[in-house]
């Protein structure tokens, strides 16, 4: 059993060692023949430096370095998945800023010793389950999990040499944005839907820093129009009730909103139009038309809140305050439930 570890980085020298590490020590603990491709994406930071030790140390490291600069990781991994050689049983995609922690190594044997599993999930989305296993098709696991909560945490990843070819001739045609941080979500549900899938309860995964996004950025509104792109090209397998869209997209709304509101304290600005009609347009996109409806309304309400409270006058503090304690009780009932 030879199992490849593909990991896309930049400017992660304080991080990638433990990674590596990590898996260093996975290979030993479970005797596993392994190989380790890291691409780094021209890092600055002295990561080249810290992957040239780890090649003279260790026979089954490999780097290089991107000649031409990727604007994200995931366009990184999306490389790595053309370029890759087809020559491993196990393809494990591995986050610069992850390790590996596997509390039950017969579990990990186990799992591999299963005939007809393609994709292996290394860490439970959403909730922890009681389950050791939970089997069952690709596209019946995207219905229960949703696909940003199946195949958003990259380093969850394990990918047999069958569904790699796969995914390696999906990307010769491939045309969504590559850049966008979900895209390796759409790619991965397109070729493994009709794919025996196994979803692991313990989860093998950890984050280094295990912190909560801070609201920065602007990535539910990237989520929006890669979504309508991916609608509008079919990817989605319409009707809706398949994928992403049947277990996550009918409250993707609830994300919108919740990181509007964020958005919104956080540059004291209201929600602009743009962003407000990309909201609305996911709204439709993704509900049953009552349910749309309903949502819409709220928006609605919650863009004028929004909006009345970046124009009143600093002196009217009763009414500001009344309205900040309105959108952060409408916040927290959304935000718990979509948990």
């Amino acid at each position: 059993m030879k199992i490849a570890f593909i990991i896309p980085t930049y400017n992660r020298a304080g991080k990638i060692g433990q990674c590596v590490d990590s898996i260093i020590e996975f290979s030993h603990a479970q005797d596993v023949d392994i190989e380790i491709i890291v691409c780094n994406n021209q890092s600055t930071d002295g990561t080249d430096e810290l992957l040239k030790e780890y090649s003279k140390n260790h026979r089954n490291f490999s780097f290089y370095v991107r000649k031409d600069f990727e604007k994200s990781g995931h366009e990184s991994l999306l490389k790595l998945f053309e370029e890759i050689p087809n020559k491993y049983n196990w393809y494990w995609v591995m986050g610069d800023d992850d390790y590996i922690k596997i509390e039950n190594p017969s579990l990990f044997n186990k799992i591999l010793s299963i005939p007809g599993i393609d994709y292996i999930h290394a860490s439970t989305p959403q909730k922890k389950y009681s389950d050791d296993l939970l089997l069952g098709p690709g596209i019946e696991l995207s219905k229960k999990y949703g696909l940003i909560g199946l195949y958003g945490f990259i380093s969850s990843q394990i990918i047999s040499a069958s569904a790699l070819d796969e995914i390696q001739k999906l990307l010769a045609n491939y045309k969504l944005d590559r850049t966008y941080c979900f895209s390796h979500a759409l790619l991965l549900h397109q070729v493994l839907q009709s794919r025996g899938g196994i979803i692991v309860s313990e989860g093998w995964v950890r984050n280094i820093n295990d912190t909560p996004s801070d609201g920065s950025g602007d990535p539910w509104l990237e989520t929006a129009r890669f979504f309508r792109q991916a609608h509008n090209h079919g990817v989605l397998n319409l009707p809706m009730e398949s994928g992403f869209l049947m277990s996550e997209g009918k409250f993707l709304w609830r994300n919108f909103i919740c990181w509007m509101i964020l958005y919104s304290f956080k540059t004291k600005t209201p929600i602009d139009e743009s962003r407000k009609k990309l909201i609305v347009d996911t709204i439709q996109l993704c509900s049953d038309a009552d349910l749309a409806t309903s949502e819409t309304l709220l928006f609605n309400i919650i863009c004028e809140e929004l909006r009345y409270l970046h124009n009143i006058k600093s002196q009217d503090e009763k009414i500001k305050n009344s309205i900040i304690g309105n959108l952060t009780n409408i916040y927290n009932h959304l935000n718990k439930s979509i948990l």
